[in-house]
């Protein structure tokens, strides 16, 4: 391992890629040889991190519309027992007069 000395601002210069490693706010951030920003993807990773949280949405949302269709299945499965359990009252009456 090889110790780097930070430059005033904090900032790593790293040789192989020509590019110093710094903050920018709180995040990490490359700047090239002049001090510039430069843009190493965090747009993207922005991007991918908004449809991870689009995707578990939607993934909560399917969930919870599969336990409300199982419901509305149960109850529908309910009412149909009782149904048949009055229709057979029903007919069993009828058979006695």
């Amino acid at each position: 391992y090889k110790r780097f000395e930070p430059n005033e601002k904090g900032w790593l210069w790293l040789a192989p890629v020509n590019l110093w490693l710094g903050w920018r706010d709180e995040a990490i951030a490359c700047y090239d040889a002049a001090g510039n920003l430069v843009d190493i993807g965090n747009s993207r990773v922005a991007e991918a991190q908004s449809l991870a949280t689009a995707a578990e949405q939607r993934a909560g949302d399917e969930a919870q519309a599969r336990v409300a269709a199982e419901q509305r299945a149960g109850d529908a499965e309910q009412a149909l027992q009782q149904l048949e359990a009055e229709l057979r009252r029903l007919r069993g009456e009828a058979n006695n007069k």
